[in-house]
């Protein structure tokens, strides 16, 4: 993930911000492994989003993306930050 998976993303032009965290996940009921990463990535708008996606370095991360990531109940989870408030 840290040496194909992210590079491939970070190198697109499209994105502004691209994080990964390591994690140890302290809440699991067993049903399910753990969560062991999250990652963060930042467009300025949907259209650089959409953009993004339909490229050929998209579709390599994506296949890059279903050897590291193992499948789980619910698909890969993704979410869209509505608002962020930084205090520090």
């Amino acid at each position: 993930m840290e040496h194909e998976y992210g590079p491939t993303y970070a190198a697109l032009p499209q994105v502004r911000e691209y994080v990964q965290y390591y994690l140890t996940d302290t809440v699991s009921d067993g049903a399910e492994e753990p969560i062991d990463a999250i990652v963060r990535i930042s467009f300025d708008s949907q259209s650089a989003m959409r953009e993004a996606l339909a490229t050929p370095e998209y579709q390599r991360a994506h296949e890059l993306r279903g050897a590291i990531m193992r499948e789980a109940s619910t698909g890969i989870h993704s979410a869209v930050l509505d608002r962020q408030v930084q205090l520090v």
